[in-house]
This record gives structure tokens, sequence and C-alpha cells, in this order.
């Protein structure tokens, strides 16, 4: 059985993004700042900064995967209709829905949270998730001076 699914992945979630490239060519795309910095130690930088995420539950970092066509496809293994509907069958012959969540639980993953269209890969991308517990809003502003200390400047 082929199963096709659409899904969306990071509503729970805060996103840093930031780049690998050439830091002079990237601030010249920015000409209204004077400055930028690089991140010298990500994993301790990110840990910092969680515990200023309310409901912080998990993270990850890395470098974003530039794909044409960024759909995942993976093998679930042989199964039949009639196995995967048995155990989701409702008393009165409807499926519960918990079946979708739980298809996808096994073809998603963290690179869900990474994947981009290739057509963006100049920006040799690299980004922070930060997991919170349920739908976050558009932004978070918060203060994690102590974040400072992972970081260096440059103008």
């Amino acid at each position: 059985m082929t199963v096709f699914m659409v899904g969306g992945r990071g509503s729970d979630a805060y996103v840093l993004c930031g780049t690998v490239s050439n830091i002079a060519a990237v601030a010249s795309a920015f000409p209204q700042y004077d400055g930028c910095f690089v991140i010298e130690d990500t994993l301790q930088f990110a840990n910092t900064v969680s515990h200023a995420i309310p409901y912080f539950k998990g993270g990850c970092e890395g470098f974003v995967i530039y794909e044409d066509d960024p759909s995942i496809t993976k093998d679930i293994g042989e199964q039949t209709t009639e196995e995967l509907f048995s155990r989701y069958q409702n008393p009165d012959g409807t499926l519960d829905m918990q079946m979708l969540a739980d298809t996808h639980a096994k073809v998603g993953g963290v690179e869900e949270l990474f994947l981009k269209r290739a057509q963006y890969a100049v920006q040799a991308e690299y980004r922070f998730t930060w997991t919170a517990g349920g739908d976050v809003g558009d932004y978070l502003d918060i203060k994690v001076p102590e974040a400072r200390q992972y970081c260096r400047r440059i103008k």
C-alpha cells in the first residue's frame, strides 16, 4: 500500500536562522545594519537560550537540507490496507484520526524542520529550533545576555 500525506511541522517551535556563508557577502545584503555575530559554540548557545523558552521541550540544530523537491519518502514496510485500518477501526465503522498522527510519526522526522527548496541554497542556512509545549506565536522576544559568551561580534 502507498500512503501519501501532506503535513506541516514546526508550529510548536521557535526557529533562529543564520548562515555559514561568507560574512562580507551576507553583510552587504543587510546594509541597514552595522554588524553581525558569529556563534562560536552552537551547542552551548542553544542550551543557554533554551532556558529562556517558555515550556521548552527539546531542540535541535543543523544545516538546512536543500532539495529540488523537499518531499520526504520513507518505506515503512509491507502492510495491507486491512492491516492498517483494522487497528484504527471505530465500532461504527469509521476510522480513528489517530491513524494519521501515528503514520506521520513513522515517516516524519527531524529533517522536516530542515528542508528547504534548492533555489535558496545560496543562503547556506544553519538553523536552531526550540520546541515548546503547544503552538507558539509568530515570534518570541527574549533577552539572554549569558548566551553572548558563546558569540563573537563582527563590525
